[in-house]
This record gives structure tokens, sequence and C-alpha cells, in this order.
């Protein structure tokens, strides 16, 4: 249990960290129109190459499931929409859309963790392997 509060973490943390980041060297303007403030500047810098490498290193470094890396990586969205619902509760009508885009959001970061995890397992085999000879 503890080491997927500690994975999940990681995730929230680390997507946080890429768009402030992406925010700070690729500034835009942005403009929240209709209480959709956080959830415009997070969508404006995402960036998947960015997520697919996290996800990767995170997977690299953790044995959890490559799902729960993904998800842990876009939680930020929905924690930025139910903000937004409790100061506008007019935001947000199509909630069902956006868990749509949520998912496809953590799709490359679920790719990058799922391939972090298979490369570190085969440079483990390999150090075991190479060890026992």
């Amino acid at each position: 249990m503890k080491k997927i509060v500690i994975t999940i973490l990681m995730g929230f943390l680390g997507s946080l960290v890429i768009l402030i980041a992406h925010q700070f060297f690729a500034p835009k303007e942005i403009s929240g129109t209709g209480g959709y403030f956080l959830t415009n500047y997070l969508q404006q810098n995402y960036n998947w190459i960015w997520f697919a490498l996290s996800g990767f290193i995170i997977g690299c470094i953790t044995t959890e499931n490559p799902i729960i890396v993904g998800v842990s990586m876009v939680l930020v969205f929905p924690i930025a929409s139910l903000l937004e619902i409790v100061h506008n509760s007019n935001s947000h009508n199509m909630l069902p859309m956006e868990l749509i885009a949520w998912a496809i959001y953590s799709m490359p970061t679920v790719i990058g963790a799922w391939l972090g995890k298979m490369f570190s397992e085969k440079i483990i085999q390999r150090h075991l392997t190479s060890r026992s000879d």
C-alpha cells in the first residue's frame, strides 16, 4: 500500500512539475473564459512527450502497474476541474466527455511507464544473469 501511495505522489507531483516548467520555458498567454482558468492552463501546457518520458522514468523506478502511473500523472486534471466546479457550478457540464479526454491524456504516460518497467526488468535480468556466469 505504501508503494502505491508513493507512486501516485510521484506521478502527481511529476505532472505538476512538467506543467509548471513548460509554462516557465515556453510561456503562453492563458485566458480563463467562463471559469475554466485552471483547465485551460493545464491543457495548454500538456505535452505528451514530457508525460511519456516521465512515465518511462517512473516506470523504471517503481514496480507498480503502469496504469497506476498513468492515472496518477493525469490526476491534476480532474482535481482542477473539481476546483473549478466548486468555484463556478455552471462549469464542466460535460464531465463524462472530460473523463474520456483524461483517459486519452494518460495513454502516453501508461505506455512510457510500461516501456520503463520492461526496460528496468530487462536490465535487472541481464545484470543477474551476468553475475551468475
